[in-house]
This record gives structure tokens, C-alpha cells and sequence, in this order.
């Protein structure tokens, strides 16, 4: 069995004793309104503070609430949009240091993606019409990225519908406009796609994983793509889950080798696997799976306790699970996992007080306020 293959049946469950100080306590949440999704912790208005941005998919509203410092954020304002937006992102697209926002929706016949571009005081303003992605399917589980893909220094956009094998790029100019750009095919049949982009094998490239169920609807791959400088993906090894397919929660750096190692999670189960990155192969950590308390939607990595260690936090649906990163591998947290809203499908990661520790501020869909859980 080659090092890029694993089954199910190799990865029997860790669990860990908890730690004895409480890894997070609770902050003060953050009143956005019902149907909070994706999270994100940004710096809008270049005061060094990082800032908060939320998708609400029903309501058909961005939230952002600008940081105080001291891991509190300002009374939040709303965009109010005519569409659902299925997924969104921040990234500087129009070169000048300030983050824009890019959203991602659907309407009867195809699939869109539309720039907002960064004012600098955090708002924004519309920048041109909406570029066209592909047909639209009834399943519509997008994502978005965003990442100088073909080396021009310009920013570029990775759009992907979730449900369909195909990745779209689009890119850049530089000064906030798109045009479609090289399009990548997935494995077929694999249901339901999750994907990253990260430089997986050291080359200052960002290169794309994919995860999802094989075509022979009983194995998961995941596969890496790695960027060939124009724009374009070739395939790497792939790496086979017998009996169930895992989904991508994260990636992060958790050994401390400056290559990024990823999270996967699983369809109903309270567990999550850590992917060791060796020059662009992902391989099991050897530690096996490590006890969530519940199916893993999102993962960030971390140092929540400030000990130069990378820290791994999940979100659960109803929970927050920290996992403290050591020589060893990772334990759980005392008090983890820790209740939070519910709905909590999301989450971000950042230093919101300053004391140099990993916070994390937690999604509620089925609620109105988002969970600030500090370091500790």
C-alpha cells in the first residue's frame, strides 16, 4: 500500500484526555441578524483591527461589523442585495490595498460571480456588471477563492459550483474586472466536491485539493492539482477512502514545517483526520481520527494559547471543538467542545484583542447573533 492510499479502516479514533485550563471562554457575542453562513475576519478600513463579515443566504444580506481591538465589533450595518448569495470572499482585486468583496449566486439559467469593490471605511460599491461562470443546475453549492493563479500579479478569482466537476478560474486585470479564464475538470461522479486552494507543494503557486465520493459511489478521493504557472492544474497523486467519502474542512500549517497540512471531515461522524503535507502528498498524521463530538462543517487551524504551537478548531453545527496542537499530536480542550448558537456552520479565526492569542468568532444560522470565543 503506497503512502497516497488509505482506507477507513486505518484510521481508528483517537480520543484525548482533556487539557486542564479552559483553552476559550466566551466573549461578547455579535448581534447580526438571522441566517449568518460564511465567516470572514478581515482588516476593511486599514486601522489594523480586524473586521467582520457575514453572509446571509435567505435574507439576501452581507453583514459587517468593524472591530474594536479589544475583541468587541461595532453595531453592524447591512448590504441588502436582490439575490441569494450563494458564497462569498474578500481579497484585493483592484490592487490598492483595500479588500473588495466578491459574491457568488444563481439566477433561471446561469451561474454568476460580481465584484464589490473596498471603499476603505467598510463599504462598498458595485464595480460593473456581473461576469457569467457556467449554466445554472438545480444544486447550487458554490464556492469562492481568490489567489493570483497564472503569476501576473494580478488577483484572480476560483469559482466552483459544489455539485458539478468542473472549477472555473477567472481572471484578474488588476484594476477589478474578470474574464473567464482556463477551466478545470474534476473526477466524475463524485457527488458533492469540496475544495481548497493553498501552495500544497512549496512552489509559490497556489495549487487546488478537491474532495468528494469516487464514481463508484462506495470510496472518497482527494486529489491534489498543482498550478503549472499559466493559470492551468495537473493532477497529483490521489488519495482513496474506502467505504466513505471526506470532505475538506481546512488547511494550515500543523507541524510547524511551513508547508500546509489539511483537515478532513466526514457525513455524520464526530470526527476529523489530520493530512500531513510532504512536499505536495497528504498522508494521515498516524495519530488516527481525533473526537469532535459531532459531524465537522469547518475547520480553522491556530494558536489559541499562544504556546508557538499550531492549535486545530472545528465547528459542529451546535459546537466548537478545540484541539490543542503538541510534539505529539492533539488533545482535546478542557470544557471542548464548547456549546455555541445554533447553526454553527462557520467559522474565523484571528487576534481580536491583540494579546497575540488566535480568537474565533462562530456562525448561527438558525440564530441572530454570532459566538466570540477568546483565547485563552
Amino acid at each position: 500500500m503506497t503512502r497516497a492510499l488509505c482506507t477507513a479502516a486505518l484510521l481508528a479514533t483517537v480520543a484525548w484526555p482533556a487539557l486542564a485550563v479552559d483553552l476559550l471562554v466566551a466573549g461578547t457575542p455579535v448581534q447580526v441578524g438571522p441566517g449568518s453562513g460564511e465567516v470572514f475576519l478581515v482588516d476593511l478600513n486599514r486601522d489594523g483591527r480586524l473586521d467582520l463579515v457575514t453572509k446571509h443566504l435567505l435574507q439576501r444580506v452581507i453583514s459587517v461589523a468593524l472591530g474594536s481591538g479589544d475583541g468587541r465589533f461595532a453595531a453592524p450595518t447591512s448590504i441588502a442585495l436582490a439575490f441569494e448569495p450563494g458564497a462569498i470572499t474578500l481579497g484585493d482585486l483592484t490592487s490598492d490595498g483595500i479588500p473588495d468583496l466578491i459574491v457568488a449566486n444563481k439566477d433561471a439559467t446561469q451561474e454568476l460571480v460580481r465584484v464589490l469593490r473596498g471603499t476603505g471605511n467598510g463599504t462598498f460599491a458595485a464595480a460593473g456588471a456581473p461576469l457569467a461562470t457556467a449554466p445554472a443546475i438545480p444544486f447550487y453549492k458554490p464556492f469562492l477563492h481568490i489567489a493570483d493563479t497564472n503569476g501576473d500579479g494580478h488577483a484572480d478569482v476560483v469559482s466552483a459550483n459544489g455539485r458539478r466537476n468542473t472549477v472555473e478560474v477567472l481572471l484578474g486585470d488588476g484594476a477589478g474586472a474578470l474574464r473567464p479564464g482556463p477551466v478545470v475538470t474534476l473526477d466524475p461522479g463524485m457527488d458533492f466536491y469540496s475544495h481548497l486552494l493553498w501552495d500544497v507543494n512549496g512552489d509559490k503557486r497556489v495549487d487546488l485539493v478537491t474532495a468528494g465520493r469516487a464514481a463508484d459511489g462506495r470510496s472518497g478521493l482527494i486529489v491534489p492539482r498543482f498550478n503549472d504557472g499559466r493559470g492551468g492544474f495537473r493532477t497529483g497523486a490521489r488519495m482513496q477512502f474506502e467505504g466513505e467519502a471526506p470532505k475538506l474542512l481546512g488547511f494550515g500549517d500543523v507541524d510547524g514545517d511551513d508547508a500546509p497540512d489539511a483537515i478532513i471531515g466526514y457525513a455524520e461522524r464526530n470526527d476529523v483526520t489530520v493530512l500531513i503535507n510532504f512536499g505536495g502528498l497528504l498522508t494521515p498524521d498516524g495519530a488516527g481520527r481525533y473526537r469532535t463530538g459531532a459531524e465537522g462543517f469547518d475547520a480553522v487551524v491556530g494558536d489559541v494559547n499562544g504556546d508557538g504551537l499550531a492549535d486545530i478548531l472545528t465547528a459542529n453545527g451546535t459546537s466548537v471543538t478545540a484541539l490543542v496542537g503538541s510534539r505529539a499530536g492533539f488533545a482535546g480542550a478542557a470544557g471542548s467542545p464548547y456549546r455555541v448558537g445554533p447553526g454553527a456552520y462557520n467559522l474565523a479565526a484571528g487576534d481580536l484583542n491583540g494579546d497575540g492569542k488566535a480568537d474565533v468568532v462562530i456562525s448561527s444560522f438558525e440564530g441572530v447573533a454570532l459566538m466570540v470565543l477568546l483565547g485563552q
